[in-house]
């Protein structure tokens, strides 16, 4: 029961919710990625937290939670792949880091929010704070007319 349940929020996890609403444009991705993978992660926090204490428990459980991810991952680098290819992305970045870095940049301020009962920034909203978030996300990333 619990392998289907990882199979369930991987197919209808926020890479699959992202894919769905890609526009083409670069920036309006990112922000749609950002408040994607934000809400996922607020939304489901206490699965995730209870798989990744199973899995160290449960070698099916590792295994499914293994196989969920690099799924999303590989689908995610997809789609840096596919904005290199198109000259949007820089080309000297790895796509598989642009998967990570964008993972790690947008899902942080949920985790520390549902783990730790903290707001970072406290000062500033969901929305600004993804905006901003994807921003600098896109400006690091977005193949420049100077190079």
């Amino acid at each position: 029961l619990f392998l289907a349940a990882i199979e369930s929020f991987n197919a209808e996890g926020s890479v699959a919710v992202f894919e769905r609403q890609v526009s083409g444009d670069y920036v309006a991705d990112m922000r749609t990625l950002a408040r994607v993978m934000h809400e996922s992660m607020l939304r489901e926090y206490d699965g995730l937290r209870l798989l990744m204490c199973e899995s160290d428990l449960i070698d099916e459980v590792r295994e499914g939670a293994a196989a969920g991810s690099a799924s999303n991952h590989a689908r995610l680098a997809g789609y840096f792949r596919q904005q290199i290819a198109a000259g949007v992305v820089r080309a000297d970045l790895d796509p598989e880091v642009l998967a990570h870095a964008s993972d790690a940049l947008f899902s942080t301020a949920a985790f520390y929010r549902r783990g730790f009962g903290s707001e970072i920034p406290a000062t500033v909203d969901d929305e600004t704070l993804l905006d901003q978030l994807a921003d600098l996300f896109v400006q690091g990333t977005r193949q420049t007319a100077e190079k």
